[in-house]
């Protein structure tokens, strides 16, 4: 949560403030379920537009942070919130998984081939809930209830579409100088690929699509600098500003 500091990040915050916005944080316990949040938050943002009387409402997240807005708002559907959300952002959140929970969790089923390194397998599963559904970005309850195990690697989602509502704006980094014209190829921020930080999807099953909806990716950065980068901060302006 540090990463949310420095002048940069103080100068978004100021120049939101001045256009007539408040900015609030949420800090969460990412060892739970992904769905267990989004509900918590769902709860939360019902609670706080009905005490305060909030009039619009964005929502900016930044890997996990992201994963957890879209599934507050799968589960909003009956809440008096989800009709004052203007904007969605999402920095570099692993929509259709991180490869490098998938790695892990493939080398940790390795370890149970020898009782000798049983053991270690076992501290491998105690891996929180909410590393274990950045496996494949598993948002909704359902997403995980169907797990076999720990280390299950079948891909269990039910897709789940964006919410129509908000405007939605999706930011990917690349340790790519250039931008290449298929996400796909271009290099990932050491965590999550370009294409699943920018909601696509191979196979398309799981694509996410919009009416209101924007892609950024940005080129010779890092998961982490998502979180300072100026270019960044403009886009995040840009979005949470905008018109309806």
């Amino acid at each position: 949560e540090a990463g949310w500091a420095g002048k940069a990040h103080e100068q978004l915050v100021s120049d939101l403030q001045n256009s007539g916005h408040q900015v609030e944080y949420l800090r969460y316990n990412s060892g739970k379920h992904i769905s267990e949040n989004g509900a918590a938050l769902s709860a939360l943002l019902d609670q706080a537009v009905n005490k305060e009387g909030i009039g619009r409402i964005s929502l900016v997240g930044h890997s996990m942070g992201g994963l957890i807005i879209r599934s507050a708002l799968g589960h909003s559907s009956s809440t008096s919130w989800s009709s004052k959300v203007h904007s969605a952002v999402y920095l570099g959140s692993p929509h259709h998984g991180a490869p490098l929970e998938r790695i892990g969790n493939h080398a940790n089923r390795l370890l149970k081939i020898s009782p000798y390194t049983l053991p270690f397998m076992r501290l491998g599963n105690v891996r929180s809930a909410g590393i274990q559904d950045l496996r494949h970005g598993c948002i909704s309850t359902v997403d995980w209830a169907l797990r076999e195990s720990a280390d299950d690697v079948a891909d269990h989602r039910e897709p789940l579409p964006l919410a129509e509502g908000p405007r939605h704006t999706f930011i990917a980094a690349t340790r790519s100088a250039t931008i290449p014209t298929e996400p796909s190829q271009a290099l990932d921020d050491y965590l999550v690929p370009v294409d699943s930080a920018l909601g696509y999807c191979r196979h398309n099953r799981y694509t996410l699509h919009a009416d209101r909806i924007n892609r950024h990716t940005i080129a010779g950065s890092n998961h982490m600098h998502l979180l300072s980068g100026r270019a960044v901060h403009r886009l995040i302006h840009q979005a949470v500003t905008a018109r309806a």
